[in-house]
C-alpha cells in the first residue's frame, strides 16, 4: 500500500518485494528467506509491510535481486 507523506506516494518494501519480484516468478516467500538465512515470520513481516528492513536485510536482499540496497531501505 502507498503512504502518502506531504503530498508524496512511498511504496513501502514489502510491496515492492511482493509485486515484482516474488509474486510474478512464484517465489514462496518462506524459500526466499530460507536462501536469505532469515526467519520466515520475519521475512512475511516485511513483506506485510510490518516491519522496516534493516541494512543487513538490505543488503541481503538487494544480492539476491541483483540491485542496489536502496531499493529496499
Amino acid at each position: 500500500m502507498a503512504v502518502t507523506t506531504n503530498g508524496v506516494f512511498t511504496v513501502r518494501c514489502g510491496v515492492i518485494l511482493l509485486e515484482k519480484f516474488t509474486g510474478p516468478v512464484e517465489l514462496a516467500p518462506e524459500n526466499v528467506a530460507q536462501e536469505l538465512g532469515l526467519n520466515p515470520a520475519q521475512f512475511t513481516s516485511i513483506t506485510q509491510s510490518a516491519q522496516d528492513t534493516t541494512a543487513e536485510v538490505a543488503t541481503l536482499l538487494a544480492q539476491r535481486f541483483g540491485l542496489s540496497g536502496r531499493t529496499f531501505r
